[in-house]
């Protein structure tokens, strides 16, 4: 992870995340060849889901548990159609994690929102 982004705390991640989604129109997550994205729980048994805001920073997250992941562009406009999907799956987004996988866990019909400016 870039030395940049581990100085930042999970709000100002947070906050560039959104900055470069909705301005590259695109969300990066990790993806096996299989089709399945990576996921993590807490202690408290929470579901995440973790997104970056780029190819490169998603892919120094391909490592250990997700060796056999490769970053994957998923364009703005289907990523929040499945928003709604994920809120009834019960899953949170993880936004940009940190190298310990330290996030701020957003509900996905509020990312959909802050997102879409709707």
């Amino acid at each position: 992870m870039n030395e940049t982004f581990s100085a930042m705390n999970p709000d100002q991640r947070y906050a560039y995340l959104i900055e470069e989604v909705q301005s590259k129109k695109e969300i990066w997550l990790l993806q096996t060849p299989q089709g399945m994205y990576a996921m993590f729980e807490d202690n408290a048994g929470v579901s995440y889901l973790p997104v970056w805001p780029d190819n490169q920073t998603a892919a120094s997250f391909a490592t250990d548990d997700w060796e056999d992941y490769s970053p994957a562009r998923m364009g703005l406009p289907e990523w929040l159609e499945w928003m709604k999907e994920l809120k009834n799956d019960q899953i949170v987004i993880g936004a940009f994690p940190d190298a310990q996988l330290q996030v701020l866990a957003i509900d996905p019909l509020e990312f959909r929102k802050v997102l879409s400016g709707k």
